[in-house]
């Protein structure tokens, strides 16, 4: 039962983006309503202190003569307008507070969403701890949801918003998917490149409001962001050439552009925390080049669009740019990869399944006339031992034996370079790659590498199988051969696992094996010992 159990290291290597990220949306929620409330009250103790020093200062003077105002004594009328005073400063300070709690009810409401997300994942991951055999029903449940996941995923990062969440729906997993953080990054991109068919025009003031509030997480993965964002909008402000816009280009270049080359680095600041060496020349050189940009900037009050000296300023790509380097930071303060989970997990899966074997189809098309092998195979050709580069390729022997030189040496068609698993047990003609009669090449039908017209092709794009230890898995039973049950070699070249070959000879009146690819019969006492290194 150990040997089947779920790999929970590898699969939770993928999970963590998943189980981390809503406790990363708490914490900035945490912070956020903290600074909430700490404005606000801190106006409100400010504001209710002057009002009552304003209410206390007439008593502090000497007290005046009794005189009579129009049936008024004096000191009545003294009253009346501190009461008045104390009864606005408390209306503004009920305003506020009232403000404050309007501000803090959406906060609260992504909170509620961010401990159900978090509820909902640990509960999701301790399903997997709790799974015994990768060939239980549980496993194949909890696998499905987890494909549901990275389907949605990739929906949301592609921008299928409404497919991703009636999957979701349908599947029952809203609370696993991260849809409201891609909307708010679909909704900014947008602001910064509008559709064709939009009449909205570009704006950097949205993405400028998130980096106000992710300020800390932006300074923290040294981001410049932000100052492109400015450098952005003051090029705007110099594109159109009219008096107006270059005074205001000018106000705006010196509130946000020119204090740089006044001020240091952000690490030099008072009160930073301190960097090391590297670290801090790091922010130096950073800081330069923002400096360099800036004085070159200046240059656009004097020069309008089409001079090919500031032609790169004024290219409409610097908007790609923005929205590219919006979606890296976004993704990146999120705890979320830059590619697609599926792509991530298929890019592993195929690698460990690529053979040279899945491409002798290509090989042997072209061995009529050319003299390399598909650029993709990296110069190896089906058969081809000599040259491994990322290595995985066992060098099977078998003594006193003589094989047909036609007849590669495989595992009943079945040849893996990876550790024991219960999916390679479970399903070992998905790994195959002796003759297949449906292909008719030494393609296998079961292999999804194999297929050409499928994930065969996303599998150019990945490197070959690299294990340290070799693995052969029976053909006819489906178990991995080890010690305990060596593979055995038959005379066509052939080779399964011995307690295979000899469940087969007893079931047989003359003692005799049938190889299940070819169809040929032989002895079993003709079967010998073969050795994998």
């Amino acid at each position: 039962m150990a040997a089947s159990r779920p790999n929970l290291d590898g699969i939770l290597l993928l999970e963590q983006p998943f189980a981390r990220t809503p406790f990363d949306e708490l914490r900035r929620q945490l912070r956020a309503q903290q600074r909430i409330v700490e404005r606000d009250l801190a106006w409100c103790a400010t504001a209710l202190s002057s009002g009552g020093a304003s209410a206390a200062a007439p008593s502090s003077s000497a007290p005046e003569p009794r005189r009579s105002v129009d049936g008024m004594s004096i000191d009545e009328t003294h009253d009346a307008a501190p009461r008045s005073d104390a009864e606005r400063t408390l209306d503004a300070v009920l305003g506020r507070l009232r403000g404050m709690k309007r501000k803090l009810a959406p906060v609260g409401d992504a909170t509620e969403r961010s401990l159900a997300s978090a509820a909902a994942r640990t509960a999701h991951l301790h399903e997997l701890h709790q799974i015994e055999s990768t060939s239980s029903a549980a496993f194949e449940d909890w696998s499905r949801v987890r494909l549901d996941r990275m389907l949605c995923d990739y929906l949301l990062r592609c921008g299928f918003h409404e497919s991703a969440a009636t999957l979701a729906r349908s599947r029952g997993i809203e609370n696993l998917i991260d849809a409201d953080i891609f909307s708010e990054i679909a909704r900014i991109e947008r602001s910064l490149l509008p559709p064709r068919d939009s009449t909205q025009p570009r704006s950097c003031t949205m993405a400028l409001a998130w980096c106000s509030e992710n300020k800390a997480a932006l300074r923290k993965i040294k981001s410049t962001l932000e100052f492109e964002l400015r450098l952005q909008e003051f090029i705007e402000l110099s594109r159109t050439r009219t008096r107006e816009s270059i005074t205001e280009a000018m106000s705006y270049a010196s509130r946000h552009l020119l204090p740089l080359l006044t001020s240091g680095p952000p690490g030099s600041a008072k009160g930073a925390e301190k960097l090391s060496a590297g670290e801090d020349a790091e922010e130096n050189e950073a800081h330069l080049r923002m400096c360099a940009q800036v004085r070159r900037a200046m240059g656009l009050l004097a020069m309008p669009p089409g001079k090919w000296a500031y032609s790169d300023l004024y290219s409409e790509d610097r908007w790609h740019t923005l929205s590219r380097s919006f979606r890296e930071c976004a993704l990146q303060i999120h705890s979320l990869p830059p590619q697609p989970i599926l792509h991530i997990a298929l890019s592993a899966g195929l690698s460990s399944l690529k053979l040279p074997a899945c491409y002798s189809h290509e090989t042997a098309r072209g061995a009529a006339g050319a003299t390399q092998p598909p650029a993709h195979l990296g110069g190896r050709t089906w058969g081809d031992t000599t040259s491994v580069p990322l290595g995985g390729a066992p060098s099977v022997t078998a003594p006193a034996v003589t094989l047909p030189s036609a007849a590669p040496l495989t595992s009943g068609g079945l040849l893996a370079s990876s550790p024991p698993s219960s999916a390679a047990a479970r399903s070992s003609s998905a790994l195959g790659h002796a003759r297949d009669s449906e292909l008719g090449d030494e393609r296998n039908a079961n292999c999804p590498v194999c297929d050409a017209d499928g994930l065969g092709q996303l599998a150019k794009e990945v490197p070959w199988s690299h294990h340290t230890n070799s693995t052969l898995v029976c053909r006819i039973s489906g178990r991995v051969m080890d010690e305990n049950d060596p593979p055995l070699c038959l005379p066509n070249g052939r080779v399964y696992s011995r307690t295979a070959l000899q469940e087969m000879a007893t079931a047989n009146a003359y003692g005799h094996v049938t190889c299940p690819r070819t169809g040929q019969t032989f002895p079993y006492t003709s079967a010998r010992k073969v050795f994998i290194s």
